[in-house]
Order: structure tokens, then C-alpha cells, then sequence
């Protein structure tokens, strides 16, 4: 069930903060309040996220039963410079359902359950001296009134954009 450090090693491997990733790992994706978390991206020069283009894909699959879960949630973005994302607050009950088959099918089979989450947003342009030497952070908060962590550290966009790809980004409205 604890896939999501992996995929942020495999794109940023020498950004990762070890203490904040290991404190994640010690966390449960099926016991966690969506409500807990929060999510900052301090975004480089020049870059932002396309409005509403955030969503967080969960999937827990159960081998032995041979059944799978699959949801998507919204997740709401404040700030602009530090965009800040949090699960929508009316996918939250959607969110602890999925939860709740997860532990249902864990405490069933720990071994043959697996899950994963990942996020999806379109990044866009602020104006055009967008370059892909510029670096972008991440932070998680793990309580709603706990400070952001460092996650990730001065990522080149350069590691998740090819110049082919900067060139088709949609303007910001």
C-alpha cells in the first residue's frame, strides 16, 4: 500500500528530504484523514497550474478476490506562487469508503492487497521566459495545523518536461 514514495523517488531521486519520506512511510494511505493532509508546490518563474486540473487517482486491488478499486478526487488548489492542494471536501466520504474496502481487504489478505495513489495536474505558462532550468519544491503537511515539510527540494523542471513539452504548455488564464 506504500507505492507513492517510490514514484517520488523515481523522478526526483537526489531531491528527495529522507526524513519527511520516512515519516511518510510510517503513515497509512487506508487509516490517514484526507482532511489531514495538504499538499505545496512552490512553483518556479514563470510556471502555474491549470485551474481544476488537480485530481488524485487511489486504486486498491485485491489479488486473491480478484477485485480492484479505482476512484479519482478533486483536489482544490489555493495560492499561486505555492499552489496548495487538498482533497475537495465533498470527496472526502468517497475517500474514507475507498479506505474502508482497503482495510476490509487487508485485514482479509495483507499480502495480496496492493494500492497505490497518484496525483495529476496540468502545469501551465505565466508568460513565455518559462525555462527548464528553473527548479520547483514540495512540502506535505501531515496535520492541519502541523507546518509543511520538505518532500521534495529544487527539482529541475527539466527532470518532468522535455523542451518539446514547455513549448506546448497551455497559457494561465
Amino acid at each position: 500500500m506504500r507505492n507513492l514514495l517510490a514514484c517520488l523517488c523515481l523522478s526526483a531521486c537526489g531531491s528527495v528530504v529522507l526524513q519527511t519520506a520516512a515519516e511518510l512511510e510510517r503513515m497509512s494511505p487506508m487509516d490517514a484523514d484526507p482532511a489531514m493532509f495538504a499538499v505545496a508546490i512552490d512553483l518556479p518563474d514563470g510556471f502555474g497550474i491549470f485551474p481544476e486540473s488537480a485530481t488524485m487517482l487511489v486504486s486498491v486491488e485485491q489479488e486473491t478476490l480478484d477485485q480492484e478499486s479505482k476512484e479519482k478526487f478533486t483536489l482544490q488548489q489555493s495560492g499561486q506562487q505555492v499552489a496548495v492542494f487538498q482533497v475537495a471536501a465533498n470527496d472526502h466520504s468517497r475517500l474514507q469508503a475507498l479506505q474502508s474496502q482497503a482495510r476490509e481487504w487487508d485485514a482479509k489478505d495483507a499480502e495480496a492487497t496492493k494500492g497505490s495513489i497518484g496525483v495529476d495536474l496540468t502545469p501551465c505558462l505565466i508568460h513565455q521566459n518559462a525555462s527548464l532550468s528553473e527548479t520547483f519544491s514540495v512540502a506535505i503537511q501531515l496535520a492541519p495545523d502541523a507546518p509543511f515539510r520538505p518532500l521534495l527540494r529544487d527539482v529541475p523542471i527539466s527532470r518532468i518536461l522535455q523542451e518539446q513539452e514547455l513549448e506546448q504548455l497551455p497559457n494561465c488564464p
